[in-house]
């Protein structure tokens, strides 16, 4: 077992029970995750697919139909699968167990009674797919004893993150619908309350634009520049909150990351409305 609690380069190889049960590969990468415990499993579960949902989850998943979801988990609500120009989709999946970060003690906060579902979209860069920068990923799953996949494990290391210190090389839409806008605030309030997981290990980011509701974000870091430096963007519309995850070189923008959160919520906004 690995101790995820708090963000740190894993020396580990492992898949992580993040919220919705979708296995996150981290190869010796930095990334702050969103559950409590993470299990060592067979190399081939180790690329981003989902995985048991039941299997983290105390409540029985939520029916995964495209008729039953909430508008703001449908395609049409959501960045485009195949995603923007020079990025590819490597995950799509359905989220059936609430998100568990910053939860502590016995008692289930209001944010995990009232999680309805959620979503969550994944793109990696073209650039990640080919050449000498897929080369040197590859080289590295083999030393550690991994196949090679379709796609490159992520979070993506070394070379190419050392090569384009300003370029976003992987990014994330996630979006947790709750029962009620309490239940969202509730969840909105853990990640930035003092002492949280987030306000401990990651740094505030500056006053950012109103995009919704709330706004909200931070960045982490890894301890050298072969690790992605990651900015990640919350926004609450009413009884939802979405999450925009940018990661990339040890000088990625700012601006763009925001620009990405603000264009997610302008989809959704369009297509399901601004009160949710």
């Amino acid at each position: 077992m690995c101790d995820m609690i708090r963000p740190r380069v894993l020396t580990c190889v492992v898949t992580a029970m993040l919220s919705g049960g979708v296995a996150y590969l981290l190869v010796g990468g930095f990334r702050p995750v969103l559950a409590r415990t993470a299990r060592i499993t067979p190399a081939a579960h180790l690329q981003r697919e989902l995985i048991d949902p039941a299997a983290g989850a105390k409540r029985q998943p939520v029916a995964s139909a495209t008729a039953a979801r909430p508008c703001p988990t449908r395609t049409g609500a959501l960045f485009v699968p195949g995603g923007p120009a020079a990025f590819v989709d490597i995950h799509d999946g359905v989220l059936t167990s609430p998100p568990f970060f910053g939860m502590t003690g016995p008692h289930e906060p209001m944010w995990v009674q009232q999680f309805v579902i959620g979503r969550q979209l994944s793109y990696v860069t073209t650039r990640a797919l080919h050449g000498r920068f897929r080369a040197a990923l590859d080289r590295r799953a083999r030393e550690m004893g991994y196949p090679i996949m379709k796609y490159p494990y992520v979070p993506l290391v070394g070379l190419i993150v050392r090569d384009s210190p300003h370029n976003t090389l992987e990014f994330y839409e996630s979006v947790f619908v709750f029962r009620a806008v309490a239940g969202a605030k509730s969840w909105f309030a853990s990640i930035f309350a003092p002492g949280s997981q987030a306000s401990t290990d990651g740094t505030p980011l500056p006053a950012l634009p109103r995009l919704g509701n709330q706004t909200g974000g931070y960045t982490t870091s890894g301890p050298n520049d072969n690790y992605e430096h990651v900015v990640y963007v919350y926004v609450r519309l009413g009884r939802v909150v979405v999450l925009v995850e940018s990661s990339g070189g040890k000088d990625l923008s700012l601006s763009q990351a925001v620009q990405r959160a603000r264009h997610a919520v302008a989809k959704m906004s369009t297509k399901c409305g601004r009160s949710q």
